[in-house]
C-alpha cells in the first residue's frame, strides 16, 4: 500500500508542477507576466515561482524557476529587445543569465520558507518573507549575473550612464566578459 500512495504523491507533485509551469508559460508570452517599462522589462512571474517553492518545496521551486528561465531565454530571440541585444553580445552568458538566477531564486525561496517555518512556525511573517524573497533574491541574482557577464560592454556602461544604446547597435565592438 505504501507504493501507491507514493505513486499517488508524486503524480499529484507533478500535476501541480505542471500547472504552476503553465501559469507561468501564459504569463511569459502575455501582458500579464510583464510591464515593459521602455527598454527594460518588470517581470510578475517570480510570484507563481515562490507560490511552488512554498507549498510544494524547493526542488518544485527550482523546477518552476527553471520554467522562468527557459521563457526568459525564448524571449531573447527578437521578443525582447534588451534580451535580444544581450544574446547577440555574448550568448552563452545571456543563457547563464536568464537561467541559474531563476532556478536559484526558486530553490532558495523555498528553502528559506522551510528554515523560516522551522525556526518561526507557521506565521504569516514567515509567508511574507518569503514572498518577499523571491523577487528580492530574483533582482539581486539577475543583476549580479548581468555584471559579471556584461558589465564591461558598452552597452550596459550606455544604460548604466543613462544614455540608452540603441539595441539594434552592432554589438561586435563590445567586449564580452
Amino acid at each position: 500500500m505504501p507504493q501507491s500512495h507514493e505513486r499517488h504523491s508524486s503524480t499529484g507533485f507533478l500535476v501541480r508542477v505542471a500547472l504552476l509551469a503553465a501559469v507561468i508559460a501564459v504569463m511569459a508570452f502575455t501582458p500579464l507576466g510583464y510591464f515593459r517599462t521602455g527598454f527594460l522589462s518588470i517581470t510578475l512571474l517570480p510570484i507563481p515561482v515562490v507560490i511552488g517553492a512554498i507549498v510544494l518545496g524547493p526542488t518544485a521551486g527550482a523546477i518552476l524557476g527553471a520554467v522562468f528561465g527557459v521563457t526568459s531565454v525564448i524571449q531573447c530571440f527578437g521578443l525582447e529587445s534588451f534580451g535580444t541585444t544581450l544574446m547577440g553580445i555574448n550568448p552563452v552568458g545571456t543563457l547563464i543569465t536568464c537561467m541559474i538566477p531563476r532556478i536559484l531564486m526558486g530553490f532558495l525561496s523555498g528553502v528559506l520558507f522551510l528554515l523560516l517555518r522551522r525556526l518561526f512556525g507557521s506565521r504569516f511573517g514567515v509567508f511574507a518573507a518569503a514572498c518577499l524573497a523571491g523577487p528580492l533574491l530574483n533582482t539581486l541574482l539577475f543583476m549580479t549575473s548581468l555584471c559579471v557577464f556584461f558589465y564591461h560592454t558598452d552597452f550596459i556602461q550606455g544604460l548604466a550612464s543613462g544614455k540608452m544604446s540603441s539595441p539594434s547597435a552592432s554589438p561586435s565592438s563590445e567586449s564580452t566578459a
